[in-house]
C-alpha cells in the first residue's frame, strides 16, 4: 500500500449514487463482533488515504470486513467512483483540526452511524439525514454561530472549538460548561483555578494574531522560528485544557477560555422543569422539535440542568465514542436546546498555522 493525494474526484451520478446508499444500507444492518457496524464511505481523492495497490469490490462483506480499520467516526473508506461503478481504493484518514468553523476538506461523505441511520456530508456540512425511512434536508448551523452570543470573540470561538475537538479525540467524554461570570448557580466541588490574565500560550496567540512582517530582510529568519515556537506553544495549550476533562465532573471555562474549574459537579434540582421537556435539533438542522425524551444518560440530563440554570451559559457534552451535543438556552421556546454537533467535526484538516483562517 502507499499514501496519496489525488484531484477531486467528479459528482457520483445517479445510479453510482444508488448503488452507494443500497450497499451502505444493509452493510450497516451487519454487525462485527457483536457491535453495530459504523462506517464512513468517502468519495473524495483529496485526503490523505491508505491506497490499495489494487482496489478492492465494493459490496456489504467488504464494507463489514474494513469498518473497524477506518476507525468511525475518524476515518473512512475511500471510494473511487471514475468509472464502472464505485470501488473501494483505501482507508480515509481524518486529520487533527487546523481550525474550528466551517472551513475543511471538500469531501462527499455517507456517514452510517446505526444500523439503518445516515447522515451524508459535503465540504464539512451535513445536508441530509435518513432515518426511520424519512429523509430530512438540512439547513446547516455552524458551531460558530451557535456558541456567538456566548463566545463573541473569534479567536476564542476557534480555541473552543479545538478544545472539543481534542477532548473528543481523547475518548473518555466528558462536559464543559462555557459561562459569562464566575457566579455560576447549580456547581460544587471540583478544582477552581487562579485567573491568569495570559497565560504563556494565549500571548503566543496575541502575538501571531498581532504580528506583521518583517520589513527588514535580515529580521525573516528570526520571525519565522518565533513563529513556529508560538503556534507550537498554542496547540499546545488546546490540549492541556482539553486534557482537564479526563477528570470526572465538568470543566468551566469563561467566555475568552480562561480555566476557572475542573472536575466540577452540577448539582441536579428535583423539581426542574427542564427534566420534561427539551428543544431538539437533529443533526445541524435548523428545524427544532420539542421532545421529552432526554439524550444520553446523567452527563447529559445534568448538563441540562446548568444550563436552563444558567442561561447565558452554553454546555458541550461529549460522549466516550465521540459523538458531541451541544447545549444552550431558547429563549423564544423557554426551554434548552440540544443540537447533535457531530457534523461540526466530520473532515477536519490538519493543524498548521494561528489564528483560525
Amino acid at each position: 500500500m502507499r499514501h496519496a493525494r489525488g484531484d477531486m474526484p467528479p459528482v457520483p451520478d445517479e445510479a453510482t449514487l444508488r448503488q452507494i446508499l443500497t450497499v451502505g444500507f444493509w452493510a450497516s444492518l451487519t454487525r462485527n463482533e457483536d457491535r453495530p457496524c459504523q462506517f464512513t464511505l468517502v468519495v473524495d481523492a483529496g485526503l490523505a488515504v491508505v491506497e490499495f495497490e489494487s482496489s478492492a469490490p465494493f459490496n456489504v462483506d467488504e464494507i463489514r470486513r474494513l469498518a473497524p480499520a477506518a476507525g468511525f467516526p475518524y476515518g473512512g473508506i475511500a471510494l473511487s467512483v471514475l468509472s464502472g461503478g464505485p470501488t473501494v481504493r483505501g482507508l480515509s484518514r481524518i486529520l487533527p483540526p487546523q481550525r474550528g468553523m466551517d472551513g475543511g476538506l471538500t469531501a462527499l461523505r455517507f456517514q452510517w452511524r446505526a444500523p439503518g441511520e445516515l447522515i451524508v456530508s459535503f465540504d464539512n456540512r451535513a445536508i441530509l439525514e435518513y432515518a426511520s425511512g424519512s429523509i430530512r434536508w438540512l439547513e446547516h448551523w455552524s458551531f460558530d454561530e451557535f456558541v456567538r452570543d456566548c463566545v463573541p470573540d473569534h479567536a476564542s470561538r476557534a480555541v473552543l472549538w479545538n478544545v472539543v475537538e481534542a477532548a473528543r479525540r481523547l475518548g473518555h467524554g466528558g462536559t464543559i460548561l462555557v459561562v459569562r461570570g464566575d457566579d455560576c448557580k447549580a456547581l460544587s466541588g471540583g478544582y477552581p483555578c487562579v485567573a491568569q490574565p495570559e497565560a504563556r500560550w494565549r500571548a503566543a496567540g496575541r502575538r501571531l494574531s498581532d504580528r506583521s512582517s518583517a520589513s527588514d530582510p535580515g529580521m525573516e529568519e528570526g520571525r519565522r522560528f518565533m513563529e513556529q515556537w508560538d503556534i507550537a506553544s498554542v496547540w499546545s495549550g488546546i490540549d492541556g485544557i482539553a486534557q482537564l476533562t479526563a477528570v470526572d465532573g465538568a470543566l468551566v471555562l469563561s467566555r475568552t477560555m480562561q480555566e476557572l474549574r475542573f472536575g466540577a459537579t452540577i448539582e441536579v434540582g428535583t423539581k426542574s422543569k427542564s427534566k420534561s421537556r427539551i428543544l431538539a435539533t437533529v443533526a445541524g438542522s435548523r428545524e427544532k422539535q420539542k421532545s421529552g425524551k432526554m439524550p444520553g444518560g446523567k452527563r447529559h440530563q445534568s448538563a441540562i440542568e446548568f444550563v436552563a440554570s444558567n442561561k447565558e451559559a452554553v454546555g458541550v457534552v461529549i460522549s466516550q465514542d465521540g459523538p458531541v451535543k451541544l447545549l444552550r438556552w431558547n429563549e423564544e421556546h423557554k426551554l434548552v436546546e440540544v443540537i447533535d454537533a457531530e457534523p461540526f467535526f466530520l473532515g477536519a484538516p490538519v493543524r498548521s498555522g494561528w489564528p483560525p483562517a
